[in-house]
């Protein structure tokens, strides 16, 4: 199997440290600032505490170890904000797609291009209960 690169591990270790997900439409989303006030908030579409679907959610957002950095110009379709056991948002990332990742520092692919799609799916049908409004569709 070949070596990681350093953003590929850095992201799994923040993918691995995650231990709450909110999910976000990325039409509508803007990146709060510390001190914003509550109306002017954006619902998330889902926050997901349950242990289950987030470790489901790590294994979904597995990176290929041999992946390239790639740095696409199209749009993302879902932001997830991750959360550490802290309580603290260590991380922002977004899906383009089925098979990208996109973090500040360029696109991954995932190594099962499907399954976060999956999980996006199975959160609708099978948490409902977490999910404010239907969920996106990459």
């Amino acid at each position: 199997m070949p070596a990681m690169h350093g953003l590929v591990q850095e992201i799994a270790a923040l993918i691995a440290g995650t231990c709450m997900v909110r999910v976000f439409d990325a039409s509508g989303y803007r990146p709060p600032p510390p001190a914003r006030k509550r109306r002017d908030r954006v619902t998330p579409l889902a926050e997901v505490r349950d242990a289950l679907a987030v470790r489901e959610l790590r294994e979904a957002l597995a990176l290929r170890p041999d992946t390239p950095v790639m740095d696409w110009m199209s749009g993302t379709d879902v932001i997830l904000e991750l959360w550490n056991r802290d309580g603290a948002q260590h991380a922002t990332i977004g899906l383009l797609s089925p098979d990208q990742l996109r973090h500040d520092d360029g696109e991954l692919r995932l190594l099962d291009p499907g399954k976060a799609a999956r999980w996006l799916a199975l959160g609708a049908e099978y948490r409902a209960e977490v999910w404010h409004r239907r969920p996106p569709r990459l």
